[in-house]
């Protein structure tokens, strides 16, 4: 069939009218929402498109809901090249795209993996058992329980809290200032150096030999090295023949070398003549640590030297070693009696004696790093039969080679923000509070310390590098106490739940006289009429009261009714708040926003606590924290939907989601009040939405850091996300309307079409589009089949019309 030039017209017709309408489903006032798609997902960058400008002027499609994040054909985050859950880790670098969580082992590497989020428990920087041992450093996650064997760090390790006996476990549990299998307890023989009797399943660091388990287990006053049976030849005062491993301190040992007054003389082995071979006790050559008897020699023994035989009273003095600071290891001191034998103290730091009645001096050997007092052990009586205990105390000097620094922080994950409110304990000692900046600063002799919070009904600790802590000289040790407010029950006028089921929550429900009111019912009331309109409209009347303060409707007349308010008014003022209370966060934060890490931290652990969100808390606004954010604005509609007249959730933390979370965390005993052109803008939003239109307003105002408001989805305003920022003004228009670009975020895309386009009101672009085509079609259809026009016949040559003009 020939083409006419009419026809060709009409195939032309149509062919421009569906490339406009295409062309104004795909390109028409929207903003690139997934641009950075490569092929081969060309495809989802045109979808996501056209979806887009769909939902930023009617309401969201099921399909994409909200921002189009990832469309259906999109690559999967684990092998786009993007840094998904910006942890600077990318694809198979980052261990959330492997099934065991080690990002060295290419064989777990998943490419389609669509979640770079889901680490394993021994790599995701939590602390997921609570024994404030995260990842590398918790025992658990080591093949051989050793936290100090890097090469045995499983990062894939599912669990934290898998159990890890104390002989392998990295830790000092028996705080001997010795590990695994460098204690002694670890081993079946009590002998560290023996590799053959190391047992790794031991689960008691402290089930030493009695030779070295710091008790006295025979009772005779003499512990571990002081204890002659624990000597090979039974000498006490032979640091060499001294045998850890030994089992038993009642070995049968020569009253010569037993440590003990035996004879009652007052005088003890190698101090009694009776040890000695010539009965001389200032010849050490002649004293004899084997001799079994103190009494079978000379000079001061029973029958010798004059000394008599007659059967001595006696008494028991014990001395004792307290330390008000530095080492907890008495054997390093050592003391005489009456000026003679020097005895080293006992690992526990008490020697007990039997000894005549008569008069005692016990003196401790001077040392250069420590000074001594001594408290009752000056010229002290011991009666028969009695006790007569003396105490020296040791205080270490203070030096720079003698001294470490141990640093105690306190961080808040929620709540307030006031250290002086808490108080620590370090080794159980004195308390301490905390300084106003957080962080006390402590100079300590070197040792093992523990520190510890004072415990609070309102807020649980946890704790980091805390326990049994090794404290070097010249080195600084950092203890981190993180607190966490803990959830209470609250009156049921500031709990954030609609008690009564009346849609009203909290102050918003006219039950309520002030959040400390138990119940939200109150009884019947009337309602108000309907007020006169004038003006730009009529004003409502209604009952009850709005938890925001109200003001007159721009454009609007007075307001009728009783007690029922509008949004906007300065007339009704907020309680005031019975505690100080800081905002949690401030900025405006969004899906597919350059948002503040810190805020969405703030926002993560909140909703967390708030809703049991159990979202990671990674500073990253994802589709995760969208969901949540969505959550708590459907829990809480009335406080931060229905003020804009709308009913769907956005996900955008603005004006009135940032104020309800704010009242939230303070235990809504602080009111975060929005400013007057906040609370016009809402109420021009509101209007615009109940009257089909967006009105036109000032920017909106904003923290200084604040991005501009963005461009679609929920909560969001029309105005261009590359515009310059807070004060830009944006004209562009769809069809002839007027400007959108001031529309509050929570306007746009949750409720009903906002805007009109052209002269079509509350259309949509695919009304439009369908117009267009049938439009296209109707035309095309008419040219197509209309009858041609048949040209008049020309009259023949010499006929009457021949030669008219």
């Amino acid at each position: 069939m020939t083409l006419t030039l009419k026809k060709m017209s009409a195939v032309i017709a149509v062919s421009a009218f569906l490339l406009v309408a295409a062309g104004i489903v795909i390109l028409g006032n929207q903003r690139p929402a997934h641009a950075d798609l490569p092929p081969p997902g060309f495809g989802s960058q045109i979808v996501c498109r056209v979806f887009t400008a769909l939902n930023q002027i009617g309401p969201p499609i099921p399909v994409f809901p909200g921002d189009c994040q990832n469309p259906p054909d999109a690559t999967p985050q684990c092998s786009d090249g993007i840094d998904n859950d910006s942890d600077g880790l990318t694809d198979i670098a980052d261990p959330g795209c492997h099934s065991d969580g080690n990002a060295s082992n290419t064989a777990s590497y998943n490419a389609d993996d669509n979640g770079e989020f889901n680490v394993p428990a021994c790599s995701d920087t939590l602390d997921n058992d609570g024994d404030a041992l995260i990842d590398t450093e918790d025992p658990a996650c080591h093949t051989d329980g050793n936290a100090s064997n890097a090469s045995s760090y499983d990062p894939g390790g599912t669990d934290e809290s898998a159990f890890v006996p104390q002989c392998k476990d990295g830790l000092d549990n028996d705080d001997d200032g010795l590990t695994d299998t460098a204690d002694p307890g670890c081993h079946t023989d009590g002998n560290a150096s023996n590799s053959s009797s190391y047992n790794a399943d031991d689960n008691g660091e402290a089930n030493l030999p009695a030779c070295s388990d710091s008790l006295d287990n025979d009772g005779d006053g003499l512990i571990d090295s002081a204890d002659p049976a624990c000597h090979t030849d039974g000498n006490s005062g032979n640091p060499d023949s001294y045998n850890a491993g030994g089992t038993d301190e009642s070995a049968s040992v020569p009253q010569c070398g037993d440590g003990l007054d035996n004879d009652g003389d007052g005088k003890t082995d190698t101090a009694d003549p009776g040890c000695h071979s010539d009965g001389n006790a200032s010849n050490a050559g002649s004293y004899d640590p084997a001799d079994t008897s103190e009494t079978d020699s000379g000079g001061g023994g029973n029958g010798g030297g004059g000394g008599g035989g007659a059967t001595t009273t006696t008494g028991t003095l014990v001395v004792t070693k307290v330390f008000n600071s530095g080492t907890t290891t008495p054997a390093l001191f050592s003391f005489t009696i009456n000026g003679t034998s020097t005895t080293a103290f006992g690992a526990g730091g008490q020697n007990i004696f039997t000894v005549a009645t008569g008069t005692y001096t016990v003196l401790e050997v001077a040392t250069s790093t420590y000074t001594a007092s001594h408290d009752n052990c000056g010229a002290v009586t011991v009666s028969a039969g009695a006790t007569t205990t003396c105490t020296i105390t040791n205080t270490l000097v203070a030096t720079s080679s003698t001294m470490g620094t141990l640093i105690v922080q306190k961080v808040f994950g929620s709540g307030t923000t006031t250290p002086t409110l808490f108080s620590l304990l370090i080794n159980e000692a004195a308390t301490t509070t905390f300084d106003a900046d957080g962080q006390n600063e402590f100079l300590v002799a070197t040792g093992t310390y523990t520190v510890r919070e004072m415990a609070t009904s309102t807020y649980g600790a946890v704790y980091s590098n805390c326990s049994n802590v090794s404290v070097n000289a010249g080195t600084t040790t950092t203890c981190v106490i993180t607190n966490t407010l803990a959830v209470a029950t609250l009156p049921a006028c500031s709990d954030g739940v609609d008690n009564d089921s009346d849609g009203q929550i909290d102050m918003a429900d006219s039950g309520c006289n002030d959040p400390s009111d138990d119940t939200e019912t109150a009884a019947a009331s009337t309602p108000g009429g309907g007020g006169g309109g004038g003006g730009g409209g009529g004003g409502g009347g209604g009952s009850g009261g709005s938890l925001f303060p109200v003001a007159p409707v721009l454009g609007t007349g007075s307001s009728g009714g009783s007690s029922g308010t509008v949004l906007g008014t300065s007339t009704t003022t907020a309680p005031a708040p019975t505690t100080s209370c800081a905002a949690l966060v401030s900025d405006f934060m969004r899906l597919g926003k350059d948002n503040d890490p810190e805020q969405v931290r703030r926002l993560q652990q909140f909703l967390n606590e708030e809703m049991g969100s159990n979202l990671p808390i990674t500073g990253f606004f994802g589709p995760l924290t969208d969901a949540a954010v969505r959550a708590f604005q459907r829990k809480y509609q009335s406080d931060i939907l229905e003020p804009w007249g709308i009913s769907g959730d956005t996900g955008y933390v603005y004006l009135t989601t940032r104020k309800k979370i704010n009242e939230l965390y303070c235990r809504n005993t602080m009111q975060f009040p929005l400013t007057t052109a906040e609370q016009q803008l809402i109420e021009q939003s509101r209007s615009g939405a109940q009257q089909g239109s967006v009105p036109a307003s000032s920017q909106e105002p904003g923290p200084a850091s604040s991005s501009p408001p963005p461009t679609t989805g929920d909560e969001a305003t029309a105005q261009d996300e590359s515009s310059a920022g807070p004060g830009t003004s944006v004209t562009g228009q769809v069809f002839g309307t007027s400007s959108a670009s001031d529309t509050p975020w929570e306007t746009v895309g949750a409720g009903p079409t906002t805007g009109n386009i052209g002269n079509f009101p509350e259309a949509s672009p695919q009304i439009i589009a369908a117009l267009l085509v049938l439009l296209a079609l109707g035309a095309g259809w008419y040219f197509w089949y209309r009858r041609p026009t048949i040209p008049p016949t020309i009259p023949p040559t010499g006929s009457s019309s021949a030669g008219k003009a």
